[in-house]
């Protein structure tokens, strides 16, 4: 019997990680803020018009599941897809470090699986993998961010510590 998707937590910001205040990172566009910006509203609401406002026009994207993509409509597109497949999708930062233009953050992604992903058939059952996302900046914008995860499908065949039971099912 399929396990029920729970909602999952608000993830956590960078700034609260660092020693900056919460107050300053709502009212800066500090680092970190762009940071948890960029989770909050483009992958944790599915606001994908936000990504205009936070990523540059020439933003560069590799994603958690291999994805390269360059400029920010690709990259809305590529939200709305995975979305889609994993409905009730989350990013949660589990930490994050800042210094300068760069961020670099530990991260937990999941959804409920109800539609085809990674050419996965829906199982309706949550999944979730962990990343590492590091960020660089360029005039108050991401101008590139580069995910590294252990893919859904590599975690398959290779049984690694990654609750995906789910999808590996094949």
């Amino acid at each position: 019997m399929a396990e029920a998707c729970p909602k999952r937590s608000k993830a956590r910001g960078c700034g609260r990680l660092i020693g900056v205040s919460h107050y300053a990172i709502r009212h800066t566009m500090s680092t970190p803020y762009l940071v948890e910006e960029f989770y909050s509203r483009i992958w944790n609401q599915g606001n994908v018009s936000a990504a205009s406002e936070i990523l540059t026009n020439d933003f560069e994207f590799r994603g958690s599941l291999g994805s390269e993509l360059r400029g920010v409509d690709a990259f809305k597109r590529y939200v709305e897809s995975v979305r889609i497949s994993l409905a009730g999708y989350r990013c949660e930062i589990l930490d994050c470090v800042a210094e300068g233009g760069h961020a670099f953050a530990k991260m937990r992604f999941s959804g409920c699986h109800v539609g085809t992903f990674r050419g996965f058939v829906p199982t309706n059952k949550q999944v979730f993998w962990m990343g590492a996302a590091l960020f660089d900046f360029a005039n108050g914008q991401i101008k590139r961010l580069w995910v590294l995860a252990i893919s859904p499908a590599c975690a398959a065949r290779t049984k690694c510590a990654l609750n995906i039971n789910a999808i590996a099912t094949a």
